[in-house]
C-alpha cells in the first residue's frame, strides 16, 4: 500500500476515535469517575474513626509497601516492551525495544485517568511504527491476549485444586458452580484453539469463521506450539510479580490472607478495583479488598492501605510517564517526519536489538 494511502487510513482512524459528541458528555466523562470515587469513599468515611486509620498508616512497613508496589511496574514496563518486540519480529518484522519501551512508559500517564486509554495510544502508536493493516495487528494483540489468559487459567486451576486438596472453605466467597463453569469453559476453549490452529482440526461450524488467511488470525495461523509456550513464560514474571507485589503491599499493613485464598480472589479484587466508574481506583479498590477479604483486617486498616495503595500507584505512574516523555516525544516525531525506521539487526540468538 503506498505511504500516502497508509498515512491517510491512520489519520481517519484517529479520527474516527476521537469523540464527537456534545462538550456536555464530555465534560460529564470526566467529572462521574470523580464524582462515583467521592461518592463511595464518603460512604466509608462517614463513620470513620481516624485516629484508627492514622495509626494503621502509621504502623505499616511503609518501605515495603513501596518497594512491593514499584517492582512489579517496572517489571511489567520491560516485560512488556520486550514481548510487543518479540511478537513483531515472529509475525511482521524487527522492532526496537527501547522505542516501544519508552512509548509504553510515557503511556503510563494516560493509566492514571484508564487503563484503556493507555491501551489505545499503544495500539495507535504501534500502527504508526509498524505500518502495517489494523486487522493484522488486532490480531497480534488478540493472540498475546489469548495466551495470557490460558497462562491465568493453567495458575488458578491449579491453586483451585491445591485449595480442595488443603480443605479450604472458600464456598462462601466464590459461587463454585459458576466458577467450575467457566474453569471448565476456558479449558474447552483452549483444547479447541490448540487442536485447531495446531493439529488442523476442522471444528465446524468454526472453520467458516476462523479462517486462515484472514488478518485477524495472520498471528494464530502462523504461530508454532514452541510461540505459544515461549509467550506463555515471557508472561509469567509480569504476572508472578505483580501477584506477590500485592501480596506483600497487604502484607505491609499485617493483612495476612492465607496465599492459596489469595491468589484464587484477587482476580475478582483487581475486576472490581480497575472499573471504569472511579478515578484512579479510589473507593472501587476499598469495596473490592473489604468484599472479599474482610476476616483479615479491621476496618480501618483496609481503609487505610486502600487509600494508601492507589495513592502509590498513581505516583510511581507519574514518575514513570514524566521519566519517559522526552524519549517517547522524540521516538513520536521520528515517526511523523517521514517513513518507519529501518528494520535493526538480529542478535545471534535471534532476538531483538535493543
Amino acid at each position: 500500500m503506498p505511504e500516502s494511502a497508509t498515512q491517510e487510513r491512520l489519520q481517519h482512524l484517529v479520527d474516527e476515535i476521537q469523540p464527537r459528541r456534545h462538550p456536555v458528555w464530555a465534560w460529564l466523562r470526566k467529572v462521574v469517575p470523580v464524582l462515583v470515587s467521592a461518592a463511595i469513599l464518603y460512604y466509608y468515611f462517614r463513620k470513620v474513626e481516624w485516629e484508627a486509620v492514622l495509626q494503621a498508616l502509621d504502623q505499616a512497613n511503609l518501605w515495603l509497601l513501596v518497594s512491593a508496589r514499584l517492582l512489579p511496574l517496572l517489571v511489567f514496563w520491560g516485560f512488556d516492551a520486550f514481548i510487543t518486540a518479540i511478537l513483531f519480529r515472529w509475525f511482521d518484522r524487527p522492532v526496537r525495544i527501547r522505542d516501544i519501551f519508552w512509548v509504553r512508559g510515557a503511556l503510563y500517564l494516560a493509566m492514571l485517568v484508564n487503563v484503556n486509554i493507555s491501551n489505545g495510544g499503544m495500539f495507535l502508536y504501534l500502527l504508526r511504527k509498524t505500518r502495517m493493516g489494523i486487522t493484522k495487528l488486532a490480531g497480534i494483540q488478540l493472540f498475546r491476549a489469548g495466551i495470557s489468559l490460558w497462562s491465568l487459567l493453567a495458575v488458578f486451576s491449579a491453586m483451585v485444586a491445591a485449595s480442595v486438596a488443603l480443605g479450604f472453605d472458600l464456598a462462601g466467597k466464590i459461587p463454585w458452580r459458576t466458577f467450575a463453569i467457566l474453569l471448565g469453559l476456558g479449558w474447552l476453549w483452549l483444547f479447541h484453539a490448540w487442536t485447531y490452529w495446531l493439529r488442523g482440526w476442522r471444528w465446524w461450524p468454526f472453520n467458516y469463521l476462523l479462517r486462515r488467511d484472514w488478518p485477524l488470525w495472520h498471528a494464530f495461523a502462523h504461530a508454532s506450539p514452541g510461540h505459544w509456550l515461549k509467550l506463555a513464560l515471557y508472561s509469567a514474571p509480569p504476572l508472578v510479580f505483580n501477584l506477590a507485589g500485592l501480596y506483600l503491599c497487604a502484607f505491609a499493613f499485617d493483612i495476612r490472607i492465607p496465599v492459596l485464598e489469595f491468589v484464587i480472589l484477587i482476580p475478582l479484587v483487581l475486576f472490581i478495583s480497575n472499573l471504569p466508574i472511579a478515578f484512579g481506583g479510589f473507593g472501587t479498590t476499598t469495596i473490592a479488598w473489604q468484599l472479599f477479604f474482610p476476616d483479615y483486617a479491621p476496618a480501618d486498616t483496609y481503609l487505610a492501605f486502600t487509600l494508601a495503595f492507589p495513592v502509590l500507584s498513581c505516583l510511581a505512574r507519574a514518575v514513570i510517564g514524566l521519566a519517559s516523555l522526552k524519549p517517547a516525544w522524540s521516538e513520536w516525531m521520528r515517526l511523523s517526519e517521514g517513513p518507519a525506521p529501518e528494520t535493526p539487526g538480529l542478535s545471534p540468538a535471534g532476538e531483538p536489538v535493543p
